[in-house]
Formats: C-alpha cells, structure tokens, sequence
C-alpha cells in the first residue's frame, strides 16, 4: 500500500515543484543575474552552489552554537575533502580533457587514487623498503 501511495504521490509532488521553481525561483533568478549581470547558467550553477553549501552552513552554525568546535571543523574540513576527493575526481576521471596544470593533475591523481584504489594498483608499482636489498 505504502509504494501504491508514494507512486500516486510522486508526479503529484513534481509537478507542484516545477511549478513553484517556474513561478517563484526562474523570475527572482532572472532578476538577479540582470542585477549582477551574470550569464543565466552561471547564476544557475551558483544557486546550485548556495543549495549544496547550506546544509554544511547549518551543520556547522549549530555545532558552534553547542560549543563543539572540533565537530564544526571536522564538519567543513570533511565536506571540502568529499568536493575535492569524489567529485572533482569524478568529473576529471570522466572528462575527456586533461588538467594543463601539474599542480592540478597531481592532486587529482591524489584524490582519484583513493576512490579508485585498482587504478591506482595498474599504475603505480609499490616497492617495499626491502624488496631493493640483495640476499648475497
């Protein structure tokens, strides 16, 4: 009974949501990158931004606000490292174009090696400090 409602439900709840975002969020968008006159995708790309940042705001404005300082570090500091781990490696692992910088291809190898831990293995040879020492 639960999926029979929650199939009813779903085209329901989408089409109350793209007339919300038609009504309310296209018209105060347009406006905004107007205002600041930016292209209409890259105030769509920074909207997107600000939705994926807010809860990692929130998150961290209430663990300061329960004096857990370490928690609201550990917070931001593993929300940067998801960004730059998963999905810039992601995107670079299926761009066809490379990185022009190496400071930039190392690090995406960095973080690509740890979410690709086979890839990494078919690349890199790893040698242990003994494996160079001669039994003579």
């Amino acid at each position: 009974m639960p999926l029979l409602l929650s199939l009813t439900l779903l085209p329901l709840l989408l089409t109350l949501a793209t007339h919300l975002s038609q009504s309310f969020l296209t018209p105060l968008l347009s406006t905004l990158a107007a205002r600041l006159q930016l292209t209409h995708e890259l105030a769509g790309v920074t909207l997107l931004a600000l939705g994926n940042g807010a809860p990692d705001l929130c998150a961290t404005i209430a663990a300061t606000r329960n004096e857990k300082a370490q928690m609201a570090v550990g917070e931001l500091i593993g929300a940067a490292a998801v960004i730059w781990c998963a999905v810039v490696g992601c995107v670079v692992h299926t761009s066809p174009s490379r990185p022009k910088s190496n400071f930039a291809d190392g690090k995406v190898k960095h973080c690509r090696h740890l979410y690709i831990p086979s890839e990494s293995k078919q690349e890199h040879s790893y040698e242990t400090p003994h494996s160079h020492s001669s039994h003579s």
